[in-house]
């Protein structure tokens, strides 16, 4: 079973935002000059091992919010707006074109941010192992169901759902938006799960797949597949493993199938369309929502949308062997199948 993504937004309430002050503004930029000068790159395993400290740093009003956010007691998304960075270079024509050193304030400002909520990490299949990735249009996959896509709409989804120890928290930074192509967000706290197949929802009775981002940055012929639930109970509440592009249920399942599709319905309901402008920074929590994006006619001629991507982890050891470089933050996908979350209670934050 597929299921599509809708054209018309009916959520109105808007994501809670921050706004940088301008006196904040240019302390910000120059800690950031500072961070750049002392630690050359935001990968730097030894910034990466001290990143939280500076959150002391940061406006005391966003440093409560970034709290907040990671402790689970705020609505689980932040918008964070108002820094600029002056000129931008092109928009790469892929990931792999992008200079290296292109948005080094922009990736300072983005892995700070992400830094105070968990222990940031990236996939050894994903764009060579790069700590923070590129989300460009790529000519060629227009109708994709990837962050290379443009011309379809991007399905709502949980990012990496296939694999047990995808992120916490998912960070967005907006280089170059200049039609304000919306991404969007549907949580799950913004439906009514009474009246959900609740026991179907909560059971392994899906399968979730690697998609082909993942696949091809892999040392394999086939796929990536895992029998999952796409609920999981968190005390009273649930958690969301939702990736309607890349999911089927197990064979004959008809029940399965229809509460699947009651449950995407009831996402798609909820959607939330936000405008990211150049500087902007979405935050949310990758258990409580699913995001995806408008679509947009690609132009390839340097000035499309262009986001950096970052991840964060509550619990970096829980990864355990397939940690490896950048200070042990690079992780390889699950190939192999392991227990399944099922009914059980969630017990990772």
């Amino acid at each position: 079973m597929k299921m599509g993504h809708g054209e018309i937004y009916r959520k109105s309430a808007s994501i809670p935002a921050f706004d940088i002050k301008p006196d904040d503004h240019e302390t910000l930029l120059a800690q950031l000059l500072a961070l750049r000068r002392t630690y050359e790159r935001p990968d730097a395993p030894t910034f990466m091992d001290s990143v939280h400290r500076f959150g002391l740093e940061l406006p005391p009003e966003l440093s409560v919010r970034l709290e907040k956010l990671r402790t689970g007691s705020s609505c689980g998304a932040l918008v964070v707006r108002g820094m600029a960075f002056g000129d931008t270079p092109p928009t790469p024509a892929h990931w792999s074109e992008r200079d290296r050193d292109a948005t080094i304030l922009q990736d300072f400002w983005l892995t700070l941010l992400a830094g105070q909520l968990g222990e940031m990490f990236c996939w050894t299949s994903l764009q060579a192992g790069r700590l923070l990735n590129d989300v460009v249009p790529v000519r060629g996959n227009e109708q994709s169901q990837t962050g290379a896509g443009s011309s379809a709409p991007l399905e709502f989804h949980v990012e990496d759902a296939f694999d047990d120890d995808r992120c916490d928290f998912l960070a967005l930074l907006a280089i170059r938006n200049p039609n304000l192509v919306h991404t969007t967000l549907a949580g799950i706290e913004d439906i009514d799960t009474a009246d959900l197949d609740l026991e179907a929802l909560c059971e392994p009775r899906f399968v979730i797949e690697a998609d082909p981002e993942h696949l091809a940055g892999l040392d394999t012929s086939g796929g990536v597949s895992h029998v999952r639930s796409v609920l999981t109970r968190s005390g009273a509440s649930f958690r969301l493993r939702v990736d309607p592009a890349y999911t089927t249920v197990l064979p004959g399942d008809g029940r399965a199938a229809r509460a699947f599709a009651d449950l995407c319905a009831r996402l798609e309901e909820n959607i939330r369309p936000i405008a990211l402008a150049a500087g902007d920074v979405l935050l949310f929590d990758n258990s409580r929502f699913v995001h995806g994006r408008e679509p947009f006619t690609p132009r390839y001629d340097g000035t499309d949308r262009w986001l950096r991507k970052a991840m964060a982890t509550r619990d970096l050891n829980r990864i355990g062997a397939r940690r490896s470089g950048l200070g042990g933050r690079q992780v390889a996908i699950l190939l192999l199948d392991a227990p399944t979350d099922g009914i059980e209670e969630e017990t990772r934050g």
